[in-house]
C-alpha cells in the first residue's frame, strides 16, 4: 500500500473552496429601484450574495392630497370591521397619520387586520398589533382575496387604507362577495424628480447586468426616466453590451415590465424579497455550474 505523498513532490493542492460559499453573485451589479426608505433589506440581501447594488429610487412615496376620507373611516372603525393592509408603506401612512391625529396604533386593535405578505405583517406587528391573516404563498392582492374569501360573509365590512394607484384586485373581490369595502388613499407613488442619476452613466458604460423591479411603477417609472437614445439598448442591447437582465417580484411588475419591451428572466415563486434574491442566486448558479 502507498505511503503519504512526499510534500516535496506532490502535484499542486486542490483550490480552495470560496471563503463565502454563497457569493454565486459576485462580479455582478444590480440596480435597486425601491424608494431610498425601503432599499436596505434588498441591497443587504443581494450584498450577501456577493452582489453590487447601485441603489437608485424610480419611486417616492408622498401623502395623500387629503386625509378627509382616511380621518372620516377612522372615526367609524368597530369591531365589526376588517383591515387590508397590501403594503408596509400603506402601514407606515397609516401609522403617521394617527400620530398626527395624536391617537396610538392601539385605536386600530378594534377591528380585525389582514395583511398582503410577511413584510406587511412584520411593519404591523412593529406598531404591537395582532395580525389575523396573511397568505401563506401568493403576498399579492389575490392572494390575500382567497384568504379572506374564507372569513368574510356578506355585508362584511373591510377598509383598505392603500395607494392612490393600487391595484382593484382585492375591493373589486370581494365587493364581488358582497362585502362592504371602503378604498381609503393614504400614500400616493411618484416618481423621483432627479432621475436616474449616477446610474445612468453605469447604465451607459453596460456595468449593470440585472434590473429589479419590484413594482409595476419601477418598471414604469425607470423606463420614462432612461434618454431616448438609450432605451433600445438597455431594452434590447446593443453591439457593445448584451442587455441588463430583469427580475421582477411578482407577476403584476413582470406584466408592466414586458409591456415595456423587457425581456423578464426571474419572477420567484415565492414573493417576497428573499425569494427574489434566492431565485436570481439559483438561476446565475446554475449558468455558472460546469456542464
Amino acid at each position: 500500500m502507498a505511503g503519504p505523498r512526499d510534500p516535496g513532490t506532490a502535484g499542486p493542492p486542490p483550490p480552495r473552496p470560496p471563503a463565502d460559499s454563497r457569493a454565486v453573485l459576485r462580479g455582478l451589479t444590480f440596480l435597486n429601484p425601491r424608494e431610498a426608505s425601503d432599499a436596505a433589506p434588498l441591497t443587504e440581501a443581494l450584498s450577501a450574495h456577493g452582489a453590487t447594488v447601485i441603489e437608485r429610487p424610480m419611486i417616492a412615496f408622498v401623502p395623500p392630497a387629503s386625509w378627509e376620507a382616511f380621518d372620516r373611516r377612522l372615526a367609524a372603525l368597530s369591531a365589526q370591521d376588517w383591515i387590508a393592509f397590501t403594503s408596509a408603506t400603506a402601514v407606515r401612512f397609516t401609522l403617521r397619520r394617527l400620530q398626527m391625529l395624536r391617537r396610538a396604533p392601539a385605536d386600530l386593535a378594534v377591528a380585525r387586520i389582514a395583511t398582503v405578505g410577511k413584510g406587511t405583517a412584520a411593519a404591523v406587528q412593529e406598531a404591537e398589533l395582532a395580525v389575523a391573516v396573511t397568505p401563506e404563498k401568493t403576498y399579492q392582492g389575490e392572494g390575500l382575496l382567497s384568504a379572506l374569501r374564507e372569513r368574510l360573509q356578506p355585508g362584511d365590512r373591510v377598509w383598505l387604507p392603500r395607494a392612490e394607484e393600487g391595484r382593484d384586485t382585492l375591493a373589486d373581490g370581494l365587493r364581488a362577495q358582497g362585502v362592504d369595502v371602503t378604498v381609503t388613499t393614504v400614500y400616493r407613488t411618484v416618481a423621483p424628480a432627479d432621475g436616474l442619476g449616477p446610474a445612468l452613466d453605469a447604465l451607459e458604460a453596460g456595468r449593470i447586468d440585472w434590473l429589479i423591479f419590484t413594482s409595476p411603477s419601477t418598471a414604469v417609472n425607470f423606463f420614462r426616466m432612461l434618454p431616448d437614445e438609450l432605451r433600445p439598448a438597455v431594452v434590447r442591447g446593443d453591439l457593445e453590451h448584451p442587455p441588463p437582465r430583469v427580475a421582477c417580484l411578482g407577476a403584476v411588475s413582470a406584466w408592466a415590465a414586458r409591456e415595456l419591451g423587457f425581456r423578464v428572466h426571474v419572477v420567484p415563486q415565492r414573493q417576497d424579497l428573499p425569494g427574489l434574491v434566492e431565485a436570481i442566486a439559483a438561476m446565475v448558479q446554475g449558468e455558472r455550474r460546469p456542464d
